[in-house]
């Protein structure tokens, strides 16, 4: 069986996770070009797609959407069907699903048609989790969860620290999220001795990132005079008056390959996953579940899919249910650690992606 990837990005956790970890371990013949190679053909005047890629392949994989014409994508999948190729769009976003508070908002906004179009036209669909594939079968009746996986061999345990260190790690799309736990764990640092830390939310020092986008804010309101801010630069300033009120370190984003070593080396003891109650993060995945037990932190999340299920330590999202849990953690050494061993047993067993990789097999091939 030979496999075409044909990723939208190849710096990405969504290529990272969805498209190169599990065919790192697949045992077929896989390609993975990054984007769609084109040529000019003098008869038609005009740059069109080189169809040889798609011409070597048994099975062609699409991914979330492409800077290219929707009618180009539909061509590229007929011409894979009409082939006899297998042709399969993966997705690991509810990307249809996306609200104004997420900085991907304008960006995805022009991209839904042809989101809509790739899961409809294709074979099958596949995904993370039972939510997402809940909406996908509103476009396809075809879709299959091969669920977000480790590779244990690329993480390690951090070294336990004599002062208990509380963190989040993620995205600049869960700005909002953050709301759920800043005020929390600002009353615990009244009473409570713990360090605080954010990794991730920026690829600058805080304060530098904050500057900069209100630099950008302030000549977009000069050149568009009547343009609101945007909702998710809105967060960006609110969650940052709420900050200064913590005692916090930020660490930036580092490349993927660092990310494990990384994430160790912060070396928290009590891991956060909150999620606003929407149904874009309903089907999103529990990675960060999986990364911080590969390096021995313990997670609490809300209560909600994708962690509702998968994680021992979920809560509601009230300010009570929260501060409650995180004292709990924090203070109870034995319960902590007793959840951390139970959270990495569970992901060894059930995220390995070498106990995994026959569900993508399975699905190709079949």
């Amino acid at each position: 069986m030979k496999i075409l990837i044909v990723p939208n990005n190849t710096v990405n956790n969504c290529f990272g996770l969805r498209n190169k970890l599990p065919m790192d371990f697949i045992e077929q013949e896989v390609v993975i070009q990054n984007g769609f190679k084109s040529y000019y053909d003098p008869a038609r005047k005009q740059r069109v797609i080189d169809s040889a890629p798609f011409d070597w392949a048994d099975v062609v994989v699409f991914n979330r959407h492409y800077d290219m014409g929707t009618e180009t994508i539909k061509n590229c999948i007929r011409y894979c069907k009409d082939a006899g190729k297998k042709v399969i769009y993966e997705t690991d976003d509810l990307l249809q699903g996306l609200d104004n508070a997420n900085p991907m908002f304008q960006d995805i906004e022009g991209h839904i048609d042809q989101i809509k179009m790739m899961a409809s036209e294709v074979d099958v669909c596949t995904t993370t989790g039972k939510e997402l594939k809940r909406e996908l079968l509103e476009l396809n009746p075809n879709v299959e969860i091969l669920p977000n996986c480790v590779d244990p061999k690329k993480w390690e345990k951090r070294k336990k620290g004599k002062k208990i260190r509380v963190g989040w790690a993620g995205g600049s799309s869960h700005t909002a999220d953050m709301f759920i736990i800043i005020d929390v764990i600002k009353e615990l640092q009244q009473e409570l001795d713990f360090e605080f830390v954010i990794f991730g939310l920026a690829d600058k020092p805080w304060d530098e990132h904050v500057k900069r986008l209100k630099a950008k804010h302030a000549k977009q309101n000069n050149d568009y005079p009547r343009m609101k801010p945007a909702h998710w630069y809105s967060k960006i300033i609110e969650l940052d008056k709420k900050l200064k009120g913590l005692k916090w370190t930020h660490e930036p984003f580092v490349p993927l390959p660092e990310f494990p070593k990384k994430l160790k080396d912060i070396n928290l003891d009590i891991g956060l996953c909150p999620l606003v109650d929407t149904k874009f993060n309903r089907c999103k995945s529990a990675i960060k579940f999986y990364e911080y037990a590969m390096v021995n932190t313990c997670t609490v999340a809300s209560k909600i899919p994708p962690y509702e299920g998968e994680v021992n330590c979920c809560v509601k999202n009230k300010h009570s249910k929260w501060k409650a849990k995180l004292r709990l953690l924090i203070e109870d050494k034995k319960v902590r650690e007793f959840l951390t061993a139970e959270q990495r047993e569970w992901v060894l067993k059930n995220r390995d992606i070498r106990n995994n990789v026959h569900k993508w097999e399975k699905v190709y091939s079949a």
